[in-house]
């Protein structure tokens, strides 16, 4: 104390021993102090890590993921064309394919409309997987798969997985036959400004370059959002090539061996030790999943494609889309409020969820349309 530091020789040894115990305990709150803030500092470095995406992979094994041993790369022989494609694909520098069977119809319409409104509408290809779809097409190049009489669209349905299966089939055939780009997009996405310069730069530096998703899967890693960048097969840009159809030849041969699932064949295929693919994912505020602009960041004006998954329904996906204004067929817009109000609004109890934000849409864009959906 201050009495004692005037006159030292004042001390007892009984208060030496007291001004010791009390150094001692300032030492040791000091270390405590110094452990606390390294573990904060590590945990600071821990996100960090996680934040720079595929690089930092500090957890994940694929060799120890069941169906591991299926991605081992074949041979990579030189590969021909060996199909025929009728309507011929683009000539274009970039291909746009998509997907659809009857369900989707109303989806594809859209994505369409999105694609020509950016200037691409000379890149698109549309691959029917269920018969009597073609026809609804008449404007656009539509390739009748000749297997196709898949109906199932809800995701892990019989139908679906088939729908999986066929869909990689039909890229290790059209692979050989192509020099162009070539993006494939799920029908749940929406264009709001032209990405191919974007894509075409990744290409540059990357073979293949993906959409991020917000989540893994069981069957690759239960703790996969946390731990490294799970790549979405919806939304998928590469460069043709022998090493690109090995590479999905081994995801093929994981979903007919192991699991339908391609997505995580891509994921885990994509990491096998014996590859030497140049891959990444896209910046999710220029391409963001479904979950990263509905549910997060739906006041994002930066992004070039919006992707609707996270939805299993399609009333969801439509209902969001026009909710938040991306919705591009304004001749059907009106039609769907009017139908999903009544059904899912209305005549439903509870309301579906998007309900009072698809009504508030429909009424600002559609109102002097369908003046009755504004009346309160």
């Amino acid at each position: 104390n201050a009495d004692a530091r005037e006159n030292k020789h004042s001390l007892t040894p009984y208060m030496y021993a007291v001004n010791i115990l009390r150094c001692i305990s300032r030492c040791r709150k000091r270390k405590k102090r110094l452990r606390i803030i390294a573990i904060i500092a590590a945990a600071l470095v821990t996100i960090l890590l996680y934040h720079l995406g595929t690089s930092k992979e500090f957890r994940f094994n694929p060799s120890a993921v069941k169906g591991y041993h299926f991605c081992s790369p074949g041979a990579q022989e030189p590969q021909q064309c060996q199909h025929t494609f009728n309507p011929p694909l683009p000539t274009s520098n970039t291909i746009i394919v998509t997907f659809i069977n009857k369900e989707w119809i109303p989806l594809a319409h859209n994505w369409i409309c999105s694609v020509e409104k950016v200037g691409l509408s000379n890149a698109l290809y549309l691959v029917a997987m269920e018969p009597g779809v073609c026809q609804h097409f008449p404007n656009t190049p539509c390739y009748q798969h000749p297997t196709a009489a898949i109906e199932g669209t809800y995701f892990g349905q019989p139908g679906y997985q088939q729908f999986m299966i066929e869909r990689t089939k039909f890229i290790l055939s059209m692979l050989p036959c192509t020099k162009s780009h070539v993006l494939f997009s799920d029908t749940d996405v929406v264009f709001r400004n032209n990405p191919i310069a974007v894509l075409d730069l990744e290409l540059v530096n990357y073979d293949i370059v993906f959409q991020e998703d917000s989540t893994g899967i069981y069957l690759v890693d239960i703790l996969a959002t946390y731990v490294f960048s799970y790549i979405c097969g919806g939304f998928v840009y590469l460069r043709p090539s022998n090493e690109m159809v090995d590479f999905y030849k081994s995801v093929l041969t994981y979903q007919l061996k192991w699991n339908w699932n391609d997505q995580a064949g891509l994921n885990i295929c994509i990491r096998h030790r014996s590859r030497s693919i140049r891959w990444r994912t896209l910046d999710k505020t220029l391409f963001p999943n479904g979950k990263e602009f509905f549910q997060f960041h739906p006041d994002n004006m930066k992004a070039l494609a919006v992707h609707a998954n996270f939805m299993p329904r399609i009333v969801d996906k439509v209902a969001n889309m026009i909710g938040q204004g991306v919705w591009c067929l304004k001749e059907t817009g009106p039609k769907y409020c009017r139908e999903y109000r009544r059904s899912y609004c209305e005549g439903m109890e509870p309301p579906a969820v998007w309900c009072k934000q698809l009504l508030a849409a429909c009424c600002k864009q559609y109102g002097d349309v369908d003046v009755e959906m504004c009346v309160v």
